[in-house]
């Protein structure tokens, strides 16, 4: 019986197998396998390179797209096409450039499968981009980035917690915030890349050794991706040039510049091929308004944060709480607290300023998601001034309860993806939201295809089926071994 208590001991104190195990089970249950919305247009890119070798976006746009309205080309003229006369596309290039090895995946399947296929004069699959495997790749690689960075935030916040608040707090941040839904319903989202890329610049910013040339090389490289993946995430950066500034030598500066600088050059790039121009406004100059962050009564940043319409504390309470735990880690002197509130300010500045500040369709103040990092630090923090385990347990449980029925709403479209929250109605709803569990699960890609298979609509989907839990329990094991890894460099 001893025995047997040590062995849970030592399980419940391996945090990484627990991660790991989420990892694995959450995926099976929630990860759906789509490419739809403004990922269609990040994907466009990789996609139109690998397949068709140009940056023409007319087939992706046309073809293969079930939704124009979600591409440029159901823009006004002007804008949905370059003065060079190629479609526009209004989104980074990054997380194309990252789901790239992803793309090659899926080709390789596909090719396989329909050697098979044709072996047994099955229908083979379309191997143009768009076809089963690749939906289920991209959306489990961009899952599988996200988890990764996820990981990277609790290591990091155990350089100042302990182990057991590190976890609560990270793991609320993915069941309590919009996390959870651009994680499982809409897994293709860059906001996803983007915990990944931050938490990966600022987990080897805070690791590896700032006097040597090389460091400031790869951090140039990482921070060009940061870049990449999303253009008004360059303010992240923000610390690394700060402490650039204070060694000042020239050779760190040229080490973070020869990474950065062609890394950051492969957007201009890209916005030359299809507009003949390195810099381009793809939004158009009407996108942003310098005079939009004061605007209107209330303010619009109070409107970002408060409103009904997407608002960032109104559909995700959480985030309220983990901000008050930032700006008192800021008071008590913590100085990547002190980044992260500036940085948090510089976001909602930022977002305030967007023709769009709502974020168009989305589950709450989606643009806030580049900010888990610091959210979770301030979480944490919040969470260290509750005395009582049960206390903050309980509380982390029930903004996460109330956070995943809302996502069930939201999923189930029984709450707008665009405009307002409906009070009271969206309250009471909510007590019915554990009713669309069931479809919500449904939906996901390894119950999709059992349910296919189960129907009689083609043997082949139990294959499908098979081969997506075989490549999650794959996952989770390299996920595991990078893990330990990454355990190992943060020490």
């Amino acid at each position: 019986m001893k025995t047997l208590m040590g062995r849970l001991k030592t399980l419940n104190t391996n945090y990484l197998l627990l991660f790991s195990l989420i990892f694995l089970a959450s995926a099976l249950l929630f990860l759906k396998s789509r490419i739809i919305g403004d990922p269609f247009s990040y994907y466009a890119w990789v996609r139109s390179a690998f397949f068709d070798h140009n940056f023409n976006f007319l087939n992706e746009y046309t073809l293969y797209n079930v939704d124009k309205s979600w591409t440029a080309i159901a823009w006004p003229k002007d804008l949905a096409y370059t003065k060079i006369g190629l479609l526009n596309n209004p989104f980074s290039i990054g997380p194309a450039i990252l789901w790239l090895p992803f793309v090659i995946i899926a080709f390789l399947f596909t090719s396989a499968t329909n050697f098979l296929f044709n072996l047994f004069r099955i229908p083979l699959l379309a191997n143009d981009g768009y076809s089963f495997y690749y939906h289920f790749f991209v959306s489990f690689g961009n899952y599988f980035l996200g988890f990764v960075g996820i990981f990277l935030i609790y290591l990091i916040l155990t350089k100042y917690f302990s182990k057991k608040i590190s976890l609560l707090a990270t793991l609320t941040i993915i069941f309590a915030t919009s996390v959870f839904n651009y994680l499982y319903n809409e897994p293709t989202s860059s906001h996803i890349t983007s915990i990944f890329i931050i938490s990966l610049f600022f987990f080897f910013f805070l690791n590896l050794k700032k006097d040597r040339f090389s460091h400031w090389l790869f951090l140039g490289i990482i921070g060009g991706f940061v870049f990449l993946v999303r253009w008004q995430q360059i303010v992240f950066l923000l610390p690394a040039l700060w402490s650039l500034l204070k060694t000042r030598k020239i050779s760190y500066f040229l080490g973070f510049a020869t990474g950065f600088l062609p890394t950051f050059s492969i957007q201009l790039l890209a916005w030359y091929f299809i507009s003949g121009s390195l810099f381009f406004i793809p939004q158009g100059t009407g996108f942003v308004s310098l005079t939009a962050f004061l605007s209107g009564y209330p303010p619009q940043f109070l409107k970002v944060l408060f409103s009904a319409n997407h608002g960032l504390f109104y559909w995700t309470p959480i985030t309220f709480f983990a901000l008050l735990g930032l700006i008192f880690l800021s008071f008590r002197g913590l100085t990547i607290a002190r980044w992260g509130l500036l940085i948090f300010i510089l976001s909602l500045m930022v977002n305030s300023n967007l023709a769009d500040p709502f974020g168009g369709y989305s589950f709450s103040g989606r643009r806030f998601i580049e900010d888990t990092l610091f959210l979770t630090i301030g979480l944490a923090g919040f969470l260290q001034l509750i005395k009582s385990n049960l206390a903050r347990v309980s509380f982390a449980l029930v903004f996460s309860v109330w956070n995943i029925f809302l996502v069930l709403q939201y999923a189930s479209s029984k709450i707008p993806g665009w405009g307002s929250l409906v009070f009271p109605d969206w309250i009471k709803s909510q007590l019915n939201a554990p009713l669309y569990l069931p479809n919500f699960i449904g939906h996901s890609v390894v119950a999709s295809n059992l349910y296919y298979f189960a129907k009689g609509k083609g043997g082949f989907f139990i294959v499908f089926g098979l081969i997506i839990i075989l490549i999650h329990l794959t996952g989770s094991l390299i996920f595991y071994k990078i893990g330990e890894k990454s355990i190992k460099f943060n020490k």
